[in-house]
């Protein structure tokens, strides 16, 4: 069993999650507030290391993914799984960030100083605004994680015929918790493999 983190991204059932956490499955599984619905696998890229993943029906808000905002060195973002949102709820309240960008490149991804744990993979990256500005696909160390970039999610999505939002405006305002929005995008991707 592999366990990962995903996100809606629209009021379809449609999400995204990193292609790895969802590959080889012979059950993939949404967990979301106690709940476990059996999961379709419509698309996946390799070379992004996305999927998209369909379910019946959305359990939450959908992201909005940031529209031409940049992502720079130094940026303070939020990343977290999401058995760490469910697990350390009272510890993570009220959190504004708990990555820094190390470094940003719209076709290469980001570089994030992050301590997230393992079964980070497909979680969203929300920036100040509570926007999504990258999904986290990779660990590199225990103190860096790679993710790839909004903009190569939402041309992935694009191309695979998903609608999804986007947008400049807050979602968030200045001093309210990055932990909280990210609890309420998303879910526990699990993946059984074939014995």
């Amino acid at each position: 069993m592999l366990s990962g983190t995903g996100f809606f991204v629209n009021d379809d059932g449609y999400l995204l999650t990193a292609a790895h956490a969802a590959t080889g499955c012979s059950n993939l599984h949404i967990t979301k507030d106690g709940r476990t619905l059996r999961s379709q696998l419509i698309a996946r890229s390799r070379s992004g290391d996305l999927a998209i993943l369909k379910i019946d029906e959305t359990m939450g808000l959908p992201a909005v993914f940031v529209r031409s905002e940049t992502v720079v060195a130094n940026d303070l973002v939020f990343a977290a799984s999401y058995a760490m949102l469910q697990e350390d709820a009272s510890r993570s309240r009220g959190m504004l960030s708990n990555a820094v960008v190390a470094s940003a490149d719209p076709a290469m991804g980001l570089s994030l100083v992050s301590s997230a744990p393992e079964g980070t993979s497909g979680a969203p990256v929300i920036n100040s605004r509570g926007l999504v500005v990258g999904i986290v696909t990779q660990r590199i160390d225990r103190t860096h994680v790679q993710a790839t970039s909004a903009q190569s999610a939402k041309a992935f999505l694009s191309a695979n015929g998903v609608a999804f939002a986007q947008d400049d405006q807050p979602q968030v305002g200045a001093l309210q918790d990055r932990a909280a929005r990210a609890a309420t995008l998303s879910v526990g991707v699990v993946c059984f493999k074939p014995a």
